[in-house]
């Protein structure tokens, strides 16, 4: 009889997992800029790409532009982000290099709360959020960021 479990954790800890046999399969996601080094022998497969998009509380000024916002217009924001050494949080390092967020949230719900209170904007992938809420506004980005989920 096949009995599932589950771990939920960070790509690069997933990853070493498999590669010490100690689990079968990860579900993980990186971002190009960051992308996962997959240990040798492991196989990996793309599943596709998950766009991220710019959420800000309701009436912030680049929602009502009514188009793509560039990161660099809202560098000067205050971030909301996720945790430092969290694939996310790298990532937001090296495409807005110097921005430094006030607030750091391991859960992207979290973080939404967060934007929807006023307190910063926040970058959220889509596979990553429910419909959002009627306090924020989501705002694409151009160009789209995107990470990868994987399976490895």
């Amino acid at each position: 009889m096949l009995a599932p479990e589950l771990l939920e954790s960070d790509p690069r800890v997933s990853l070493d997992l498999v590669d010490r046999g100690e689990i079968d399969l990860a579900l993980v996601d990186d971002w190009p800029e960051t992308a996962i080094a997959f240990p040798p022998g492991v196989s990996a497969l793309t599943l596709g790409l998950d766009v991220a998009d710019l959420v800000v509380p309701v009436g912030h000024p680049v929602a009502a532009h009514g188009r793509p916002v560039r990161l660099a217009e809202v560098a000067g924001e205050t971030w909301i982000a996720s945790v430092p050494g969290s694939i996310c949080h790298e990532w937001l390092m090296r495409v807005l290099p110097g921005i430094r967020p006030r607030f750091l949230v391991a859960e992207f719900a979290s973080q939404v709360t967060l934007v929807g209170a006023g307190l910063g904007v926040a970058l959220i992938p889509r596979l990553a959020r429910a419909h959002p809420p009627d306090d924020v506004a989501v705002v694409p980005v151009d160009p789209p960021p995107a990470r990868r989920p994987s399976k490895g």
